[in-house]
């Protein structure tokens, strides 16, 4: 029962509203197409794009979605320090193609990074790779 607890409060500390904490792994340049795929969630395509001085698009495709309750998009100035910028409750399955966007309106910091996260319903959760965009 203990184990089960401490799990909990390290889960709910990792990803609350933001994740204060390195994400250990290296981050990819963006501009590239990219995609992640397990089980669970085939992101075939993720496009994130400066619009302006402050202000990210991050847009991205799935291409099925199964058992999953939440998708979200992460976002901050370090890989110490991501918020969600972006959550989307997920009601039912998909086996057709999604798009969805979300939107950076305070990136402020000359480096930025991005990442998409999914829960399903078990309360199990992984995310994508780390994205950085440079400001210019």
């Amino acid at each position: 029962m203990f184990r089960q607890i401490i799990s909990a409060v390290i889960i709910l500390s990792f990803f609350g509203s933001c994740h204060k904490g390195q994400v250990n792994q290296p981050a990819t340049q963006t501009g590239v197409t990219s995609n992640f795929k397990d089980d669970y969630i085939f992101i075939s395509s993720i496009s994130i794009k400066q619009e302006g001085p402050s202000l990210v698009n991050i847009n991205f495709t799935t291409r099925f979605e199964k058992n999953i309750v939440i998708i979200e998009v992460f976002g901050g100035s370090t890989t110490k320090n991501l918020c969600s910028i972006f959550k989307r409750n997920i009601t039912e399955d998909s086996h057709t193609t999604k798009t969805y966007k979300a939107v950076d309106d305070k990136a402020d910091s000359k480096m930025n990074f991005y990442m998409v996260k999914y829960t399903n319903k078990n309360g199990d959760w992984a995310y994508s790779e780390l994205y950085k965009i440079e400001m210019k």
